[in-house]
């Protein structure tokens, strides 16, 4: 089963008065800026999307079993968090939208604390530009969804979305760690429309994971989930190849966050007009 579509089988029709009772109590937020919204929501918005880089804080969680007395048995549990803070230092580019698709590639680097010390996570090559210009390079995509007659919903005013990363964590024992095999980071929502900070600020779908390791965080950004394993290496010859294994990962979530800044908040009126919207279209069909 995909958990991550599963949930949608619940009926949807409280989500207008959902977005009206949000805006009665969260008070009326600064009317977002034209330049805020980037891919406008509405029926097939990807299609209506132009190219560009987003640029967004964030944060992620990853849990990770690894090998520290290199017996070649990952059995120690380790939970690393790392975070941007409040600078905007993860990047999505996108290109030009093609029956419904828009590729992306993303680029982020986070630091933590971990019980060695400080560390960084980078994925990513550096320069999101859709080009591989690098060993960590991380695709992605965004895929209109197609109307499900069936949901009170419509589906087509969402998208799916997911990228296939390469991360390098550095300052744990032994030296850096990366993974081999791109993990694919799966969209807990679907997606609505994109700002300058990419998913941050529109009202997107409901949340649609049923995984404990995949958490809820808030309906105005996309949590990134991997629910899966995948083994991780280390350079331990210095021959740049990566290629001694030292763990495996069990869990990984990455959250693109709201920065509070006044500025940059998008009124939630679009959540509730959004919603009441989306249940006049279905009823129309009628």
């Amino acid at each position: 089963m995909n958990i991550f579509k599963s949930s949608r089988l619940v009926s949807r029709s409280l989500i207008g008065a959902v977005g009206l009772s949000a805006i009665a109590l969260l008070g009326s937020p600064e009317a977002v800026k034209a330049a805020d919204i980037v891919c406008l929501p509405g029926v097939d918005w990807v299609n209506n999307c132009d190219s560009g880089i987003d640029m967004f804080a964030s944060t992620l969680d990853l849990n990770v079993n690894l090998d520290l007395d290199g017996d070649g048995i990952p059995e120690t549990p380790v939970t690393l968090e790392a975070s941007s803070g409040s600078s905007k230092t993860t990047q999505v580019w996108r290109g030009d939208p093609m029956n419904g698709t828009l590729q992306t590639e993303i680029s982020l680097f986070l630091t933590g604390t971990s019980p060695f010390g400080d560390f960084q996570i980078i994925a990513g090559d550096g320069n999101p530009n859709g080009i591989n210009d690098g060993p960590l390079y991380s695709e992605g995509q965004i895929t209109q969804r197609v109307d499900d007659p069936n949901t009170p919903e419509d589906e087509s005013v969402f998208a799916d979305s997911f990228f296939d990363v390469l991360f390098e964590i550095q300052g744990l024992p032994g030296g850096p760690i990366r993974n081999q095999s791109p993990i694919r980071m799966m969209g807990a929502r679907g997606l609505a429309g994109l700002t300058e900070e990419g998913p941050v600020g529109l009202p997107h779908g409901p949340f649609e994971s049923s995984d404990p390791d995949c958490k809820e965080f808030t309906f105005v950004t996309v949590e990134y989930c991997y629910i899966s394993n995948t083994e991780v290496f280390q350079d331990q010859d210095g021959d740049g190849t990566f290629e001694t294994r030292v763990g495996i990962t069990l869990s990984e979530q990455h959250i693109p966050e709201p920065i509070p800044e006044p500025s940059a908040t998008v009124s939630l009126a679009l959540f509730g007009l959004a919603g009441i919207w989306r249940l006049k279209k279905k009823h129309s069909l009628k």
